[in-house]
């Protein structure tokens, strides 16, 4: 899996690839070169690119470039779940051929609520292959945590990831939802408040609250000053930084799934 060094430190959200819609792009070799400036062993990566019809080769352009470092990389796929089954087909495919270990699912890129049918077909397909997925979450019209809710209560044998907290304007509503669902985790990425990662972790135990940093969106430097002033524990810190990310991998490869 990951790793048994008190230092680990994993990034639960990242992207490589693009340009995305908003026009941002980055290489593996760029992240790669973050990530060894701040001691991060492994992140998740997903591709950037938000353009659905374009996503079969995001996909296989992000296994070419991590391929000379795959351990350093859990990859995501990143699917339209507007393609109906044959993004179900793809999500299959990318898990079982060629070991991704998630699903990145953005319903404001997509222009779906989380729990639209279409949506729902997928991610139930994704809790058959016992992966989690991860949702940026915090848009004020798809990714509510209130949607997100409505999700976990479907889905309750799906682990959900809300990615940045719900964002500023909805942290607090984030950290309530997961407090009553217990499939649902949250990440730290773009949350600006040091004050509510330590709120998190107070109320979800810090088990659940997984190190983010969405780069490019953010950057690893600032998001872990965040960490660094949230006023944690040792053992919390450690925990959000990386353990609790590799917690929750070995227990869902435990469950049957290879990552």
């Amino acid at each position: 899996m990951i790793g048994s060094s008190a230092a680990l430190r994993v990034d639960f959200h990242s992207y490589a690839g693009g340009p995305s819609s908003d026009g941002l792009a980055q290489s593996v070799g760029e992240l790669l070169r973050h990530m060894d400036e701040h001691s991060i062993a492994r992140a998740v990566i997903a591709p950037l690119d938000d353009f659905a019809p374009r996503q079969d080769r995001a996909h296989e352009l992000l296994i070419e470039a991590i391929a000379g470092s795959r351990d350093r990389f859990l990859p995501f796929a990143r699917l339209d779940p507007r393609f109906g089954a044959s993004a179900v087909r793809s999500l299959r495919a990318l898990v079982e051929d060629e070991g991704f270990a998630g699903l990145l699912f953005s319903p404001s890129a997509c222009r779906i609520p989380p729990y639209h049918p279409d949506a729902i077909r997928l991610l139930e397909a994704a809790a058959s292959l016992a992966v989690p997925v991860l949702i940026p979450s915090g848009d004020a019209y798809y990714s509510l945590p209130e949607q997100i809710a409505l999700l976990a209560e479907q889905l309750s044998e799906l682990t959900l990831i809300a990615g940045s907290m719900g964002t500023a304007f909805h942290a607090l509503r984030t950290i309530d939802m997961a407090e009553q669902h217990t499939n649902v985790y949250i990440e730290t990425s773009l949350q600006q408040s040091p004050a509510r990662v330590k709120h998190a972790v107070e109320r979800l135990g810090a088990e659940r609250v997984l190190f983010g940093s969405a780069s490019p969106y953010g950057g690893l430097r600032s998001e872990l000053v965040k960490i660094d002033r949230a006023n944690l524990s040792r053992a919390d810190r450690e925990a959000v930084l990386g353990r609790s990310a590799d917690s929750l991998l070995r227990s869902l490869v435990s469950g049957g799934r290879t990552s």
